[in-house]
């Protein structure tokens, strides 16, 4: 990006100026940053489309653990009404609710999928209080694992489909220049 003074303004006001760059069949493209391992931009047939997708996996497992959080709290109430003895139900939902929101704070950890489903699991063994409770760890737990494995393909550059037409072989495009 280069800066030029705006027309009719002070200046010590610079705008920024989109720079393109020219290439052989007469189109014109964005300058992109380099990639930190070879100085050129990443070729975007072998990226997500995601800016930064291990922030979209850890983002997705921040929002799937908060709203478990949530879950579990609301479940607080009922159990109360249902269950004779309800201390023993309350005090595993409450660990619960503080896993939760614990392993939610620390999702750059590398170890939070694993982790996390460890907390489903201790989810659907409240069962032993109450079959909704189990019913409910059960459904956390499928939506755990498919977010971790949105987050395992996210991780991995894309499929080539030989049946796109745009498929332009097996290997990847060459920077020309």
């Amino acid at each position: 990006m280069t800066k030029k003074p705006q027309s009719g303004s002070n200046e010590s006001d610079p705008v920024e100026v989109e720079h393109t760059e020219a290439i052989e069949d007469g189109s014109t493209a964005r300058d992109s940053p380099p990639s930190e391992s070879d100085g050129q931009a990443p070729d975007p047939a072998l990226t997500s489309g995601l800016r930064n997708p291990q922030k979209a996996a850890r983002g997705l497992a921040a929002a799937t653990l908060s709203l478990e959080a949530l879950a579990v709290l609301m479940a607080i109430a009922p159990m109360r009404m249902l269950l004779e003895d309800s201390g023993p139900a309350i005090v595993a939902l409450l660990v619960l609710f503080v896993g939760c929101v614990v392993l939610a704070g620390m999702v750059r950890k590398s170890w939070i999928w694993q982790a996390g489903m460890a907390l489903q699991v201790a989810f659907i063994a409240c069962f032993v209080f109450h079959p909704s409770l189990g019913v409910g760890g059960v459904i956390f737990a499928a939506t755990w694992a498919y977010c971790w494995n949105i987050a395992r393909d996210l991780s991995r550059p894309p499929r080539r489909d030989k049946s796109n037409p745009n498929y332009a072989g097996d290997d990847p495009p060459r920077a020309t220049g």
